[in-house]
């Protein structure tokens, strides 16, 4: 099964994406959105693209587990993307875009670059952190 991660932001959307065995997940890309529905849009563009049967929606509750405004506005995305017939689920995406940034920054990539790929990085983490508690659920072929 194909899986695209997503991981929203105001004003960009990064996408990530697996093999069908979930072995592995890689980002794809970054967009610049200037609304939900035009982000909504790239979603369906980008999940379209690889033919995934699901999307792993970044869900960015506060440390201590509670929704924030953020977290609302994921939840309406959510909806959004399910209206359009696109199965999505929100995933725990605490700490993601945290440990992209030092993942980087070990690596030597320098602040400016980083802030070119944040949002992938990030939907990268978010889909591998799915994919790994959610091993029983691969489809082998």
């Amino acid at each position: 099964m194909i899986l695209l991660g997503v991981d929203l932001g105001d004003r960009r959307i990064g996408f990530s994406t697996c093999d069908e065995m979930w072995l592995v997940a890689v980002s794809l890309r970054t967009e610049k959105v200037r609304s939900l529905n035009d982000a909504a849009d790239k979603v369906e563009e980008a999940y379209n693209e690889i033919g995934a049967q699901s999307v792993i929606l970044g869900y960015p509750r506060d440390m201590s587990g509670k929704r924030g405004k953020k977290a609302k506005e994921a939840e309406n995305f959510a909806e959004i993307l399910k209206n359009r017939g696109i199965p999505t689920t929100l995933w725990d995406e605490r700490l993601t875009t945290a440990e992209a940034h030092r993942v980087m920054k070990d690596a030597n990539i320098s602040r400016k670059n980083r802030m070119k790929v944040i949002d992938e990085i990030s939907a990268q983490r978010i889909l591998d952190n799915y994919m790994q508690a959610n091993q029983d659920k691969r489809i082998s072929t």
